[in-house]
């Protein structure tokens, strides 16, 4: 296995510039998910480490090795793709020991490979199927043995689980976590979906612009967003951010004023923020006693329900898991968490 640097590293297009002075270090046997929005640069990022794209400037590291003009089949990386990328007329034990024919291994030693993968992937029933008698779900998985059998200092994933249903989408991020703790490999994931890099990744790192905007252990990034742009992005339902107002003695939010209650009496904030506040940090309560707003749409989910909260022009997200009867067009009221607010300043829009 072998970590992975990026040092100061640029990708332009032309005059578009898509990856920007970029910094990141990838530990040995670490799972690092990038995650942002479509455009952001990530697979771009991704294709860069692979040797897919050509670096414009700064310095890609695995291990110690410089490989920015390393050929991709020399930089002894493994990358499991979006669409699979099989060979339609080839076995599933075709497909997956390919790689290693090309490389001339002995006949014996890309049998062993190829049954140890089809085992640890469940796929040895499968093994002289061809794609087309399989399911998404297998496809997938023969497309991370063709990956393993290489044994490679890096796994690259690239959206590899986003044609799969939902179901079957939470059953292979499981799987991949499980094959990650197994051969502690140094994997890079890129995603879309922040669901998944919350639950995949041992960091993750949130890009927007070409530019990384937070990078750490999902947990944190969730608890304290660095700003306004992560605080939105991270998180399921998203964050609610509202203009609001502060003084030493609370938060004016919707012309309502919170007194503090455990925020720092001396701790100075500008007059001006933007106040976030998570869909669960959210109480409901009598429109006199909070926020006035009225209902503007209800979706139960079993053990939880979100709703939509009009108030004026802006609408607010409530999560909560009491089977509460509130009903649409019923106003209500809304009393936010100071305790587990999060504050960012209104012009720089970073944490406060």
């Amino acid at each position: 296995m072998a970590s992975v640097t990026l040092s100061a590293l640029n990708k332009t297009y032309g005059m578009v510039e898509v990856i920007q002075n970029l910094d990141l270090e990838i530990a040995d046997g670490e799972f690092v998910v990038l995650v942002g929005p479509s455009g952001c640069g990530k697979s771009t990022l991704l294709r860069m480490i692979a040797g897919l794209e050509a670096i414009t400037g700064g310095e890609a590291r695995i291990g110690d090795r410089v490989v920015n003009t390393v050929a991709a089949k020399n930089r002894d990386i493994a990358m499991v793709f979006q669409n699979y990328a099989l060979y339609p007329h080839k076995t599933v034990r075709q497909n997956i020991g390919f790689s290693l024919k090309m490389r001339k291994f002995p006949k014996a030693e890309i049998e062993r490979r190829v049954a140890e993968a089809a085992e640890l992937l469940a796929l040895t029933p499968l093994l002289d199927r061809t794609p087309r008698a399989l399911s998404g779900g297998q496809r997938q998985r023969v497309a991370m043995g063709r990956a393993i059998v290489r044994d490679p200092s890096v796994f690259l994933f690239d959206e590899p689980l986003s044609n799969l249903d939902a179901k079957l989408r939470v059953e292979m991020r499981a799987q991949i976590k499980a094959l990650h703790r197994r051969l502690g490999a140094t994997s890079i994931y890129v995603t879309h979906d922040q669901v998944e890099a919350m639950t995949m990744g041992d960091k993750i790192v949130v890009m927007r612009g070409g530019e990384i905007q937070q990078a750490g252990r999902p947990i944190d990034v969730y608890d304290a967003p660095r700003n306004v742009f992560v605080a939105g992005f991270i998180g399921s339902p998203s964050m609610n951010l509202m203009p609001a107002t502060t003084d030493d003695t609370g938060l004016t939010l919707f012309g309502v004023t919170f007194p503090w209650e455990q925020r720092r009496q001396a701790e100075t904030l500008p007059e001006d923020v933007v106040c976030g506040v998570r869909p669960e940090n959210f109480q409901l309560c009598a429109p006199e006693d909070g926020i006035d707003g009225v209902i503007d749409a209800i979706e139960p989910m079993g053990g939880e329900t979100v709703a939509t909260v009009a108030v004026g022009e802006a609408k607010l997200t409530v999560l909560y898991r009491d089977r509460r009867p509130v009903a649409v067009g019923e106003r209500v009221g809304l009393r936010p968490d100071l305790a587990t607010l999060h504050v960012f300043d209104a012009r720089t829009e970073l944490r406060r």
